[in-house]
Order: structure tokens, then C-alpha cells, then sequence
């Protein structure tokens, strides 16, 4: 676990940036583009390039032959590791934090998170990995996939926040009546977790 400080009292020169990872990752960014919050970098990886045409106001990052990694998280796993000069580039300016979003039991994110993640500890860049869990409804396969990514990924982020979407559902479903409504109910989350976090670290000074 690093222990993480910004020293220069210019907070608001604080570099952070917004990485989503596969299609789940790259909507959450999205939806941060959408919110017009400021001082976040935003990016988005993915081996999709269908996925990626619909993403738009950030760094579109394809890795691979843009096919995607077919729900297999071991191809996504190795199309990363093959990338890794072309995702280590994202990171030249180095952030002092970097938020992992992504979407785990498909490929892509489950995949592709890990290795992003190994990258920007050996760089020493805090990071904090927010990542969703499978409905119910989506069969046990996708839910061993989500678990092994978040197995894979938990000892090389500083800080993990696992968001279930089943959980999320089944408490808000009166209110949201179907799956695609929580999805943006989840999307919504995720970005403020991140704006809020960013904020607290951008001006810690400012009250609440």
C-alpha cells in the first residue's frame, strides 16, 4: 500500500484522471464527459472499436485489432499485456491519481483492468479501482469471470470500491423498474464517487 500526499500547495494543479476500461468503463466516462466536471483527464480503453464510436469528450484508446476480446478475459488479459508500451504512454504526464473503471465479469475490463492497474503501480500512481459485478440474471460464468478479475486486481490498486449491481437493483428497483435503468442508475454512481472524491482532493479546503 503507498502512502500518497500532494505536496505543492497548488491543488488545483493536481493532475487525476478517469480511465475506463471496456464498454462499461468507457460509458462511465461518458457520463462524467456529460456531467461538464472540470479538472479530470478522461480516457478510455477498449478493444472494441464499435464500442468506442459511441464515446465521445475523452482520449479514445483502441488495443488490439478493434474486434474485441469475445466476453474472454484471458484474450483481453493477453491483448493488454501486449499493449503495454501503448497503455504506459496514457500515463507520460504522470497523474498523481488515477481512477479504473470498469465492468467486471465480461473481457475487456476484466481482462484488460489488471494489467492497466500493474502498469501505474510501477509507476507509483495512486489508484483507485471502482468496478460493478454482474446481475444475477447474467449466469454464474460471467460471475466467476468477475471474481477472478477482482482477485486479479485488488493487491495492485490502493484502494478497491466493488459496486454489485445486483445489490443496487434490488434496492432501488421500485423506483428504476428495469435493468437498463439501473445501469444508468450505476453509471451515475460510479461518476459521483469519482467527482466527489476529485473534488475533496482538488479543494481540500472547501467546505461541504
Amino acid at each position: 500500500m503507498s502512502t500518497w500526499k500532494i505536496l505543492d500547495e497548488d491543488f488545483d494543479k493536481a493532475k487525476i484522471m478517469a480511465l475506463g476500461v471496456g464498454g462499461c468503463g468507457g460509458n462511465i466516462i461518458s457520463n462524467i464527459a456529460d456531467s461538464g466536471v472540470n479538472g479530470i483527464e478522461l480516457v478510455s480503453i477498449n478493444t472494441d472499436s464499435q464500442e468506442q464510436n459511441i464515446i465521445h469528450k475523452s482520449k479514445k484508446i483502441r488495443i488490439g485489432d478493434g474486434h474485441g476480446a469475445g466476453n474472454n478475459p484471458e484474450s483481453a488479459n493477453k491483448i493488454a499485456q501486449d499493449s503495454k508500451d501503448l497503455i504506459t504512454k496514457i500515463f507520460d504526464e504522470k497523474p498523481e491519481v488515477l481512477f479504473l473503471a470498469a465492468g467486471m465479469g465480461g473481457g475487456t475490463g476484466t481482462g484488460a483492468t489488471p494489467v492497466i492497474a500493474r502498469i501505474a503501480k510501477e509507476l507509483e500512481i495512486l489508484t483507485i479501482a471502482l468496478v460493478t459485478t454482474p446481475f444475477e440474471s447474467e449466469g454464474d460464468r460471467k460471475k466467476d469471470q468477475a471474481q477472478q478479475g477482482i482477485d486479479s486486481l485488488i493487491n495492485l490498486v490502493d484502494c478497491l470500491i466493488e459496486i454489485p449491481n445486483q445489490k443496487i437493483y434490488e434496492v432501488s428497483k421500485d423506483k428504476i423498474g428495469n435493468t437498463a435503468a439501473a445501469y444508468k442508475l450505476l453509471n451515475d454512481e460510479i461518476k459521483n464517487i469519482i467527482e466527489e472524491i476529485s473534488s475533496m482532493l482538488l479543494h481540500p479546503n472547501k467546505k461541504i
